[in-house]
């Protein structure tokens, strides 16, 4: 969507403001950390955990 707003072909003489354009991209940053985060540590909390008997190993993965 950012780039986007700056092809011609698109947006035509629309210019998009640059104040948007760097808080957009901010944006865009700060979730792509705050998503990767949670994934990384579920995969230490199951690699640690795969060990265990399946019945705790089921119960871990499907826990609300």
């Amino acid at each position: 969507m950012l780039v986007a707003a700056y092809k011609r072909d698109i947006v035509g003489d629309y210019r998009h403001p640059l104040w948007l354009t760097v808080f957009g991209a901010i944006v865009v940053v700060l979730m792509e950390y705050m998503g990767v985060i949670p994934l990384c540590s579920n995969c230490r909390n199951y690699s640690a955990k795969i060990k265990r008997p399946k019945q705790e190993l089921f119960r871990t993965l499907f826990a609300c």
